[in-house]
């Protein structure tokens, strides 16, 4: 396959990428590490530095007035969202960093530890930075109440491969 090979920009020829994985059910779909980060990870690596990435277990989506008037058109319910620009949590995954902290559906990000995310991709690179287990404060609006929740993400690593061994356990009993 193509993992592990450079993803090039044919204009400048510069390695824009690495080649990591495809989506089996999805033909053409692939996907990159970039370049910076992999150059990251191999700085740290060549060091000898653990490499660890936050997870706090939440979809995220990054949200626009017209999508928000959209969705709140489509609502049968009650709960409407702000029509603004931000990033919206979208879902939150059971016994999570995310859940033990307080964030609900719907709840928009301004901030992780000081600096403001205007997309879902902001945020979800501020959160794989987040060294695990120390806590980050996460500032939301909660319809109109602004709120700091403190959340202590886990190490992406260690919880791939607890869900894992979950699997194989379940799969074998």
């Amino acid at each position: 396959g193509n993992s592990g090979g450079a993803l090039i920009d044919v204009e400048s020829g510069n390695v824009i990428a690495i080649n990591c994985c495809i989506r089996a059910n999805m033909e053409g779909t692939s996907f990159a590490i970039p370049i910076n980060k992999a150059l990251s990870i191999v700085d740290d690596l060549s060091e000898g530095k653990l490499v660890e990435h936050g997870y706090i277990g939440v979809h995220l989506m990054t949200m626009n007035p017209s999508l928000a008037r959209f969705h709140n058109r489509l609502s049968t319910g009650k709960r409407r969202i702000p029509e603004r620009s931000g990033v919206m949590v979208e879902t939150i995954f059971k016994s999570s960093p995310a859940k033990d902290a307080g964030l609900k559906r719907y709840d928009y990000i301004e901030s992780i530890d000081g600096q403001r995310v205007r997309s879902a991709d902001d945020a979800h690179l501020l959160i794989d930075r987040a060294k695990p287990g120390k806590a980050i404060i996460i500032k939301i609006f909660r319809g109109q109440q602004e709120m700091d929740l403190k959340c202590s993400p886990k190490d992406l690593s260690k919880h791939l491969e607890n869900l894992r061994k979950t699997k194989k356990a379940k799969g074998s009993s």
